[in-house]
């Protein structure tokens, strides 16, 4: 019989190793938004067009949006490319964005697989069983 634990598509072989992991995740996600959004700060033109730059922010500019800013949001998780946006317009967004990816992360649940090796007389098998978190990541998603 073997037991593995998967978390954040990783394997692990105790479930404090996957424990560990959460922590991490949890740790991206309070402060790496560039994991689940490509932001960008534009400016409108003299014939009201906006100038979208080629450069996205970075982790730090997420989080510190000039308040007088305006931003072009995209989470390539659900698709959504969204612009003109004001930082609050923006920095809610983000936040919306990041309950995506948490869900599709699957952050509040560890899976727990054991397999059972074939012998003469039985097949091969396989159980999968979720464990929720240690620390609650329910706010995330």
């Amino acid at each position: 019989m073997t037991i593995k634990y998967v978390y954040n598509n990783k394997n692990f072989n105790t479930q404090e190793e996957a424990e560990a992991e959460v922590l991490v995740i949890k740790n991206r996600l309070d402060n790496y938004p560039t994991d689940w959004v490509i932001m960008k700060q534009i400016s409108q033109n003299e014939d009201g067009t906006w100038e979208v730059p080629a450069v996205s922010l970075d982790d730090v500019e997420i989080n510190n949006l000039e308040e007088n800013g305006m931003y072009q949001v995209h989470c390539p998780y659900n698709g959504e490319n969204l612009s003109p946006l004001t930082a609050a317009e923006a920095t809610a967004k983000v936040n919306e964005f990041r309950s995506v990816y948490a869900n599709w992360l699957n952050v509040t649940k560890i899976l727990k697989m054991t397999k059972v090796a074939a012998t003469e007389t039985t097949a091969e098998s396989r159980d999968i069983v979720e464990i929720t978190t240690e620390e609650d990541m329910s706010g995330y998603i």
